[in-house]
């Protein structure tokens, strides 16, 4: 194959992906894709300019240096090698890559040197490392994304405008604070910040993008949205102006939209920051309804119970998920349905003989039972209750009586099989300890086919607990 007719050498912090595209503006081709198909790779890339498999650069390297006329494992090499540091991958981080896929870029730089510097691909770096300016991801005059395309070095990729041309270019700014400076890398591609401080920053950048939600899903990388740049701009400044974690709005489930005085907060929710399997079940398209998606762990904290009782509740289909998967993980909730089902349950007229029951509450341990039980029994009409918190199940109110024979009842059902160590101790109202020595003194039974000590056999627990009720009446 015929030697491209210019063929420029990498550049100092220059991106594989600037220096493809810098190939393809100097021989008059468009964009990368374009590069790729002149030049005869075999399976081109289409996408994803950010990140660089180990196939895709195979696939790469030899047509690259062939049209070279030298070997392009070294420039690709040199490119890469500050692009691929520990540091901008973590699978603890709500963004495992902090390498993103879209188009930044400094005006200013372009203007003066035809080079896409890596640098711009940290999707925690808000501003030029040299001219202090936020980097843009959109044209500010048409409004469009930037793309991957060869007219960058020159302008707008839709509009074409000239960046000489347009007016609203963002202006340098102040210095860099301290964290900020920390987050931007130095030649060698380190940044000093420790990695505590990018994984808090990242859990920002995700609340401050969603400041509704109730759920926060990890994500691959960070999704391109207008103005990225002045997103992680925010939350900067948030950090420096608080010695606390960065505040966001607490979501409320009442209202439809929030009107914050403090500037800096963003109240603009960020559709790109939600995983696409949550968008699938929306419906009507109505992209609020986002923000009332919770899962398991999200619903039981908003509604104030533990996991396990809320559990119990899911699994009977009192509160039922909008998605179709039985994976308890991968449930998804409205909040509002869960609400729902608790307010057509007002209190009477007349709540004498009601009393209040709580998840710590010694009747439950006493009978074998667990709280989400008692809340089931509620909501499907066993026992006479009401939530006098609204959409807080942290607590119920029931009548005393049903609620007696109700645990009675779950007693002696519960009683019919082995009872675990620790629950029936619970239920004996004493040690651990005591039970085993109850055991040796005949007052209680192992169960069956148990070698060791770890279950008591329930009927003889039953009658137990049955005769000392006897003996205290």
């Amino acid at each position: 194959m015929a030697k491209l007719g210019v063929r420029p050498y990498p550049e100092c912090s220059e991106s594989l992906s600037g220096y493809l595209l810098r190939l393809s503006e100097v021989n008059g081709l468009i964009n990368i894709q374009e590069l790729q198909s002149a030049i005869g790779v075999e399976k081109s890339k289409i996408n994803g300019w950010g990140h660089w498999s180990g196939a895709q650069i195979n696939y790469l390297s030899g047509p690259l240096s062939d049209v070279l006329g030298r070997d392009a494992n070294r420039h690709i090499s040199f490119t890469l090698g500050n692009s691929m540091k520990r540091w901008q991958f973590s699978d603890r981080r709500m963004f495992k890559e902090l390498v993103v896929d879209f188009m930044r870029v400094c005006p200013g730089c372009l203007a003066s040197n035809k080079r896409l510097d890596w640098r711009w691909c940290i999707g925690t770096v808000a501003r030029c490392p040299i001219h202090r300016t936020p980097l843009l991801d959109t044209c500010p005059d048409c409004g469009s994304q930037l793309r991957w395309d060869s007219n960058i070095f020159r302008g707008c990729t839709t509009c074409s405008k000239q960046w000489s041309e347009i007016d609203s270019l963002p202006a340098s700014g102040t210095k860099f604070s301290k964290l900020e400076a920390d987050l931007i890398p130095d030649e060698n591609g380190d940044i000093r910040a420790t990695s505590d401080a990018l994984d808090k920053l990242c859990v920002a950048i995700l609340k401050f993008a969603r400041p509704y939600d109730c759920i926060y899903q990890v994500l691959q990388r960070i999704p391109y949205s207008l103005g990225h740049s002045d997103l992680i701009l925010h939350v900067l400044k948030e950090i420096d102006n608080s010695s606390r974690a960065p505040r966001a709005p607490e979501p409320d489930f009442e209202i439809n939209a929030r009107v914050t005085d403090d500037p800096h907060l963003i109240t603009r929710e960020m559709v790109e920051y939600v995983r696409p399997s949550r968008k699938k079940w929306i419906r009507n398209g109505d992209l609020s309804a986002l923000r009332y998606q919770a899962d398991h762990l999200g619903l039981s904290e908003y509604l104030g119970v533990s996991k396990p009782d809320l559990l119990k509740v899911t699994e009977a289909d009192l509160i039922q998920p909008i998605n179709s998967t039985s994976i308890v993980r991968d449930q998804l909730f409205d909040v509002r349905e869960a609400v729902k089902v608790l307010s057509v349950m007002p209190a009477p007229a007349d709540t004498s003989g009601y009393r209040l029951l709580t998840v710590k509450d010694k009747a439950l341990r006493s009978h074998l039972c667990k709280y989400g039980e008692v809340l089931c029994a509620v909501l499907q009409g066993e026992i006479p209750g009401y939530f006098d918190k609204g959409c807080d199940m942290s607590t119920v109110r029931v009548r005393e009586e049903e609620l007696s024979l109700w645990l009675a009842r779950k007693f002696e059902r519960e009683c019919d099989g082995p009872v675990a160590l620790p629950a029936a101790s619970a239920a004996i109202g004493c040690s651990i300890e005591k039970t085993k020595k109850l055991v040796k003194s005949g007052h209680l039974a192992l169960a069956r086919w148990q070698r060791y000590v770890d279950a008591i056999d329930g009927p003889s627990l039953y009658a137990l607990v049955s005769e000392r009720h006897r003996s205290h009446d």
